[in-house]
């Protein structure tokens, strides 16, 4: 039986994990500057830093299951 689907997933896992770690990176470094301009920061971006932490906390969970592959 080939591992093929399995892998695809993990792939597509680990790219997603890059994207949504870049994007809170991102929106950390605009609530940074914010505060540095003494901008008040919206509740909608810390909540939407808080979701992705979440969906990045899930990603690694998921990867924990797949072998990793070099």
């Amino acid at each position: 039986m080939s591992n093929q689907p399995q892998e695809e997933r993990c792939r597509r896992l680990r790219e997603l994990r890059v994207r949504v770690s870049e994007e809170i990176q991102q929106l950390k470094e605009g609530i940074a500057v914010e505060e540095y301009d003494a901008i008040e920061t919206p509740v909608e971006t810390r909540n939407v830093i808080k979701s992705l932490q979440n969906v990045l906390s899930s990603i690694d969970k998921e990867l924990q299951k797949h072998p990793t592959v070099f």
